[in-house]
């Protein structure tokens, strides 16, 4: 095939770099530079802390008002270098290593599809948002790829040392090495690379966690993910919604390409059972979704090469299949594309970050927990993120987080206000239309419609903040 020739390497290089930098460029130009999603600024955050005072965190206090540094040290160290530049930079430069290990993997196991596989995961929404931001599993996603390609060529050593280095970075994907590792170990009867990945994993834990075990267990450990069907749709699949999910086409391709490589005494069946298993972690655990987007590409591929391959009653019907998946398969790719300068944070949060950074520092501020993590970013307390292992207090806060957001009353608003000592409330465009749509009602409504109790003081069309003036007297439910 086109795609297998051995110049086309080249090819799907410029393609993979083509799209990582317009990805990057897009948010440069329409978001002034600002990264997609949440949780690089918890990363950025830390790493700047580390690059201005030379040491790791032990306390978090712009997270949920105070609490524990529970983190790995590994990315926001590297990143404490030069956090802007390193943050812009080093994803891309991780994207491109990855897809090349990917390729040459492919092409150890099966050298018929390595071109497919290739193309199919450059046009992947995971790999794309994966490495156009600085997200600690970018670096995980490299080590684990690195360290599988060292296991093929036999380079046990190298390949157990990088695999446990991945404790550093995220210690749970580590106990997935660790599991799997496990599983190789009952079948080979060789447990000595177990052996050293258990040591590790629990050389990682002590040094990045020894203080957990005297807490005992977080209060919440899913977060504040709900199961149900549209939901995990919402979360894992591009197609429904998801920022950095999973294509649909590539999706059923996969099960086809499963199908093709395990249909011998029904072994696909125990492997859609695996698949299973992945996805319902990735719903609890999203950065799972980053792993599978490697894992479906390659069974995509030979579900597509099965296509290409079968031998059809109809080359009509073939075709237009065909160009159907192919289409579909771009497609999300380059919807991704334009969709960029949408995913939040939008352009005004920059200057949002700035306004807040000028006021009390001892000042908290209220709004979804999807929002915390900007708020921290910009220096100052947030009240509820989504980082919420071994935070304090989460499912009060949670609760109060819900009756403020919908609260009907200046005097219900006004106690939540006052039990947290709030000074400020932001509020954005995505945030509005998502609580809200275009109806004035509930908490937006007070702060709009109470200029004895909130003041605008910023907006920018895209972000509001508003101040609370409290007022003398004692406000009860």
């Amino acid at each position: 095939m086109l795609l297998n020739a051995k110049k086309h390497f080249y090819l799907l290089l410029i393609i993979s770099i083509i799209v990582l930098l317009s990805a990057i460029l897009i948010r440069e130009k329409y978001n002034s530079g600002l990264f997609m999603g949440n949780e690089a600024y918890y990363s950025l955050r830390t790493a700047q802390y580390i690059h201005d005072t030379g040491d790791i965190p032990k306390e978090d206090s712009l997270s949920y008002g105070g609490r524990l540094f529970v983190n790995e040290y590994g990315w926001p160290v590297i990143l404490s270098i030069n956090p802007q530049l390193l943050g812009r930079w080093l994803p891309f430069i991780l994207g491109i290593l990855s897809f090349i290990l990917f390729y040459f993997i492919v092409k150890e196991y099966k050298p018929e599809i390595k071109g497919l596989a290739s193309l199919f995961l450059i046009l992947s929404p995971a790999y794309i948002y994966l490495y156009s931001t600085p997200l600690k599993y970018g670096i995980v996603t490299f080590m684990l790829l690195l360290g599988i390609y060292l296991s093929i060529k036999k380079k046990v050593i190298a390949s157990i040392i990088v695999f446990g280095l991945i404790g550093f970075f995220s210690i749970l994907t580590l106990l997935i090495v660790l599991f799997y590792s496990l599983a190789e170990s009952l079948k080979t009867k060789k447990w000595e690379r177990t052996l050293y990945i258990s040591l590790f994993l629990l050389s990682a834990f002590i040094v990045q966690f020894y203080k957990l075990v005297s807490l005992g267990l977080p209060e919440v450990i899913l977060g504040f993910y709900t199961f149900t069907l549209p939901n995990m749709l919402n979360i894992l699949f591009s197609d429904f919604g998801s920022i950095f999910g999973i294509s649909v086409f590539t999706f059923f391709l996969s099960l086809i390409g499963i199908y093709t490589y395990w249909k011998k005494k029904y072994k696909f069946l125990l492997y859609y059972i695996i698949l299973s298993i992945l996805i319902f972690t990735a719903f609890y655990f999203n950065f799972v979704i980053f792993y599978l987007s490697f894992i479906l590409a390659f069974f995509a591929a030979l579900g597509f090469n099965n296509f290409l391959n079968h031998e059809w009653r109809s080359n009509t019907l073939r075709y237009f299949t065909i160009l159907v998946v192919i289409c579909g398969i771009v497609f999300s790719g380059l919807a991704f594309l334009n969709e960029t300068p949408n995913i939040s944070p939008s352009n005004g949060f920059s200057e949002a970050f700035d306004f807040l950074k000028e006021q009390n520092s001892t000042s908290m501020v209220f709004s979804d927990y999807t929002r915390g993590s900007y708020i921290s970013y910009a220096g100052r307390i947030n009240f509820i993120d989504e980082n919420t292992f071994y935070a304090r207090n989460v499912q009060s806060k949670l609760l109060d987080s819900k009756r403020l957001l919908h609260a009907k009353n200046i005097n219900t608003a006004t106690s939540i206000i006052n039990r947290y000592n709030i000074q400020y409330i932001w509020l954005d465009r995505d945030l509005i239309n998502h609580l809200w749509g275009k109806s004035e009602i509930e908490l937006i409504f007070l702060l709009r419609y109470s200029p004895n109790n909130f003041k605008k003081i910023f907006d920018n069309e895209d972000v509001e903040i508003y101040q609370y003036i409290k007022q003398p007297g004692n406000y009860t439910n």
